[in-house]
């Protein structure tokens, strides 16, 4: 079999890692609030691990690795924001939220994928909803610069009080009601403190609870090394805040 220049199980290896058990983040309590790494799969504000994704025949994964950055040997990541359908298990009207490095093509790489997917029953048995996708492209072989760092598994060493949260919440979206959520992506700063947070999405759109879920991120801190002892400083970290104000 002739080898291809990447692999599709590594282009997608954000996705195919939550296909295993993993801790499950569980929805916000009444009054407060709850953070979900982007590498779990977000539907309906619950957290769900991802199916594996589909393999196609033949040398097809090549043609979804962005063409630009196959030949600069560019890694990077980026998020779809779709709508996945009650049935079927299909996901529509997709949108690029998060691309890194910018204008790379890794957003319209991620776009092409994305009708590859078909949900099983345990993840659509709900009315249409909205779901966030990570994918993460790495090539065979050295690459020209390091992969964007990224915090996939996030340990949390300080978190906003319950009181501070439920303030945070209510200023930042005073008429919101029920479990929402908002995505923000944020930068590790070099104690573990995450700033720089910029809205992604949110759910209900237009509810202001993206700008609720950057404050209760930047009032938080991280450990500032990962599992295998690297410096996480400067690394960005994609989150998802469950609030239920």
């Amino acid at each position: 079999m002739k080898t291809l220049p990447l692999r599709l199980a590594s282009c997608l290896a954000a996705l195919a890692a939550v296909a295993t058990p993993a801790a499950s983040a569980s929805l916000a309590p009444p009054g407060g609030f709850a953070f979900a790494a982007i590498d779990d799969i977000v539907i309906l504000g619950r957290i769900t691990p991802l199916p594996p994704p589909p393999q196609p025949a033949g040398p097809a994964p090549v043609r979804y690795y962005a063409e630009k950055a196959q030949a600069a040997r560019i890694e990077g990541h980026a998020t779809l924001r779709c709508r996945l359908a009650a049935s079927g298990g299909t996901v529509s009207a997709c949108q690029v939220i998060e691309e890194t490095p910018f204008d790379e093509g890794f957003g319209d790489a991620a776009l092409g994928m994305a009708p590859l997917f078909h949900f099983p029953a345990t993840v659509h048995d709900v009315a249409d909803g909205v779901i966030l996708i990570p994918f993460q492209f790495k090539l065979d072989g050295p690459a020209a610069e390091p992969t964007p760092p990224r915090v996939n598994h996030p340990s949390f060493t300080a978190l906003p009080t319950p009181d501070s949260a439920a303030a945070v919440i209510h200023r930042a979206a005073p008429a919101a009601r029920g479990p929402v959520w908002g995505a923000v992506d944020c930068q590790v700063g070099p104690e573990g403190r995450l700033n720089s947070c910029r809205k992604i999405t949110e759910s209900p759109e237009g509810s202001g609870v993206a700008g609720a879920a950057a404050a209760l991120a930047e009032a938080s801190s991280i450990r500032t090394r990962d599992s295998e002892g690297r410096s996480l400083a400067g690394a960005r970290l994609l989150l998802v805040v469950h609030m239920n104000p």
